[in-house]
């Protein structure tokens, strides 16, 4: 019920599903949704309309079943391109509705919150928030903050299915047992990594920032991926960024470079009404795997932001970002190489 309500608000809407199924698929959808929804309770009297009248429905409205009937298999950690065949909508299209849903969920948390409402579904629109982002069970939420960066929504999946949701069941766990379900390779670099976490935490948490002042780079975007997300180094530590979080944080930083004083426009950041949303879902990104990461991003309160590092911290590889497939990255990469 929730993720109906949430992709029929207008941002919700937004998100665009092309093509239509044949009546019958349409109509086995329709009773799929119906049925799920009635066994839920608190339903708006616009949803307990529409499921009281399916002749009224029209072609968007199933459009909007067939995302959240979509949302709902992304959650329970279906296999995406098992998704994609049955509901005809494209993986990528998948991902950035749960992107958006994901914020629209935490941004009703909040709003309930600053109004006293109830704290129970408060919480479920917490949890909400964090599954529809990530294909995951709220289960593996501490995992995922730890290691997303490392394991992929199928390796986290496959733990969880085993009972191995934090960060202290993976290190107790047999080594054997996790290479059976891994991998050897990631196993071997997720131990050292969370090994490793707590002592550049520490080291963080005391004012450790002795790159700041000898002028070494802390912040190299290099346009290399890993699977679907941008892999970037900030104070030697990798962390993985998605195609547009790393985007935007590539035009922060070039626009740094190129003129020192750093700030942009969030006109310049993309046209329309988005950019504050997805400045914040950066800013989660960052605060998830950089210590004080949210701190890295200035806003004049004007609508210009900028990147709080100096131009001289800030390095990129030029010719690996020049020829990626994004016209504004590879302009702005040749933007960079003659200045």
């Amino acid at each position: 019920v929730w993720l109906y309500e949430l992709c029929d608000s207008f941002e919700g809407n937004q998100t665009y599903i092309s093509g239509n199924l044949r009546d019958d698929i349409e109509q086995h959808l329709y009773g799929r949704f119906r049925s799920l929804a009635r066994s839920e309770d608190a339903l708006s009297p616009r949803l307990t309309d529409m499921l009281e009248n399916p002749n009224r429905i029209g072609k968007q409205v199933f459009s909007r079943i067939r995302m959240v009937l979509a949302l709902r298999d992304w959650i329970h950690g279906r296999n995406l391109l098992e998704i994609e065949k049955e509901f005809r909508i494209y993986s990528g299209t998948i991902q950035s509705a749960g992107d958006t849903i994901g914020w629209l969920a935490e941004g009703a948390f909040c709003l309930m919150g600053a109004m006293g409402l109830c704290r129970r579904r408060r919480v479920g629109l917490k949890k909400l928030s964090f599954e529809v982002k990530n294909g995951l069970p709220v289960a593996v939420r501490k995992l995922h903050a730890r290691a997303k960066g490392h394991l992929s929504r199928k390796d986290m999946l496959l733990l969880c299915e085993q009972g191995i949701t934090s960060v202290d069941h993976l290190i107790s766990s047999d080594r054997d047992f996790l290479v059976g379900l891994i991998g050897n390779s990631k196993v071997e670099i997720i131990m050292r990594e969370l090994m490793e976490k707590p002592a550049a935490d520490q080291s963080a948490m005391l004012g450790a920032r002795s790159d700041d002042s000898t002028g070494k780079i802390s912040l190299r975007l290099t346009g290399t991926m890993t699977r679907d997300r941008f892999r970037v180094m900030f104070r030697e530590r990798p962390f993985l960024l998605t195609a547009k979080s790393f985007k935007y944080l590539f035009k922060l930083a070039a626009q740094r470079r190129l003129d020192g004083d750093g700030w942009i426009d969030k006109e310049q950041l993309e046209p329309g009404f988005n950019q504050a949303r997805y400045l914040y879902n950066l800013k989660k990104e960052l605060g998830n795997s950089v210590v004080n990461g949210q701190d890295l991003i200035e806003n004049d309160r004007r609508g210009g932001y900028r990147l709080s590092l100096a131009a001289d911290e800030i390095a990129f590889d030029l010719s690996s970002l020049s020829s990626l497939d994004d016209f504004e990255i590879a302009e702005l990469s040749r933007r960079l190489t003659s200045a």
